[in-house]
Formats: structure tokens, sequence, C-alpha cells
């Protein structure tokens, strides 16, 4: 890793870690949570969001791109699982796992057998965000998460060899954030 620089060889190291999903949807889903930085200080846009080589990468620097980071890595454990549908891709995962669990309550912790990922799930009805309705169908949204809220509360899922996925119900009302 460059400082705060996370180049593409990073990125697949962490999606082998995290997942069998094709490297390239991992860091595709990463790049859309997380955007670039080039070293030629060109805008990123959407139609821009591709990591080819080390001129461009994603800059843990950024205020939230840490957070964004950990999104796309539960997401890929999350499409990995089985714990949702398997027409579920890891970016659709990761841009709408915010409004479905609270990340901030949950938690990666590396035990002698591989990550343990740790996900608190918010109460429903799963509801589109404001900020998400041009990108993504509301239907896809709550079908998400719907089906991990029913992907078998408190059981743990072989997210890839070594890492494990449990997804736990939502706290009760009085401990809610």
């Amino acid at each position: 890793m460059d400082g705060d620089r996370l180049h593409r060889a990073e990125l697949e190291r962490i999606a082998a870690t995290v997942t069998t999903v094709d490297d390239g949807e991992f860091i595709h889903a990463v790049t859309r949570v997380c955007g670039l930085s080039w070293e030629s200080g060109r805008e990123h846009t959407k139609e821009r969001l591709e990591l080819t080589d080390d001129r461009s990468w994603v800059d843990l620097g950024t205020p939230g791109n840490r957070e964004r980071l950990l999104q796309a890595v539960f997401a890929a454990a999350i499409v990995n699982s089985g714990a949702v549908s398997d027409t579920t891709s890891v970016t659709l995962a990761a841009r709408c796992l915010p409004a479905v669990a609270y990340l901030q309550a949950s938690s990666v912790t590396v035990g002698e057998t591989g990550l343990r990922l740790e996900l608190r799930l918010r109460p429903g009805p799963f509801v589109l965000p404001d900020d998400l309705v041009t990108e993504i169908n509301a239907e896809d949204f709550r079908e998400f998460g719907e089906e991990l809220a029913a992907s078998g509360l408190h059981s743990s899922f072989a997210a890839s060899s070594g890492t494990t996925l449990s997804v736990q119900p939502p706290p009760a009302a009085q401990d809610r954030n």
C-alpha cells in the first residue's frame, strides 16, 4: 500500500480474503462507493470509475472512504455467502447496505481461521432513501433488505475460505442509534 492509497493489487488481495466473487466486481463496487483519485488530477465521474493501473487509486485519506471500503467488504461477503439472491451484485449490496444495516455497530474481527464479519440489521420495513432514488430500483432495494433480514438471523455463513458472516437482528427499540 502506498500511504493511504489502495491500488488495484491491494484491492485484489482484499477481495480474495472476503469473497470468491470476481475481484473485478468487488473493485467496481469499491470505486462506486469510494470514488477514485488519479495522478493526473482528472475529475472522477460515474462514467470514469475504472481502476486499471497505478495511476489511479482509492484514497483512504478522503473522509468517509474507510467506512465505504468496509461497506464493500461486507457487501462482497453478503453476496458470496448466499444470504441474498444470486442476482444481487456487490455494487447494489454496497450501495444499499448503510440503509439496511448499522455499519458502525457491525464488527470485523480476525481470528485463527480468518475474518469474522458481524452485521447488525436496521429494523424494517426497508424504504429506499432519497439519495438512492435515481440510482437504485425501489423494489430491488426492498428485496435486498428483506432477503438479508430473512437470511437466517443469528446464522453464520461461509463468505469465503476463512471468512464468516453473521447477520444479527435489529437492536431492541431502546438500544437503537
